[in-house]
């Protein structure tokens, strides 16, 4: 519950290390990080050029960059200041990424960024860690079983 003794616990080292931020969205994302595994994956970015609010959404396609819909859409708020490595960076820091085209320019007002992305070496040891501690304890061997 939060309350006035909550304060000075929310404004202490822990919730403002970026390290534990980022452990905080890889398990928060580990469900959605397993729809990559194995996957080609293409994720369109839009800036808005002349707008304060740059970046709101990011579409994610599987399989195929050009299909007409995507199959995740995930709503974001950057400004004009950031830039898509600080977009990834935060929004999907568990993605490794590269340009799949040139930024394509769209009637002078929205700069269209086409990625291929795949789970990054760390998101790929984070999964396989989650696997194992999930499946702890381990099966019990019976003395003429052979493991």
């Amino acid at each position: 519950m939060f309350n006035a003794a909550s304060k000075a616990e929310l404004q202490g080292q822990v919730w403002q290390d970026d390290n534990v931020g980022l452990r905080r969205r890889f398990a928060s994302d580990r469900l959605f990080m397993k729809n990559f595994k194995g996957r080609a994956a293409f994720l369109a970015i839009d800036i808005w050029v002349n707008k304060s609010l740059s970046f709101r959404e990011i579409e994610v396609r599987f399989d195929d960059p050009d299909k007409h819909s995507a199959d995740y859409t995930i709503p974001i708020r950057a400004t004009w200041d950031d830039e898509i490595r600080d977009v990834m960076q935060h929004f999907l820091p568990w993605l490794d990424y590269e340009h799949y085209e040139e930024p394509e320019l769209i009637a002078e007002e929205m700069e269209r960024h086409v990625m291929a992305v795949s789970l990054s070496k760390s998101a790929t040891a984070f999964l396989e860690l989650e696997d194992f501690f999930n499946s702890w304890p381990p099966k019990k061997v019976m003395p003429n079983q052979h493991l």
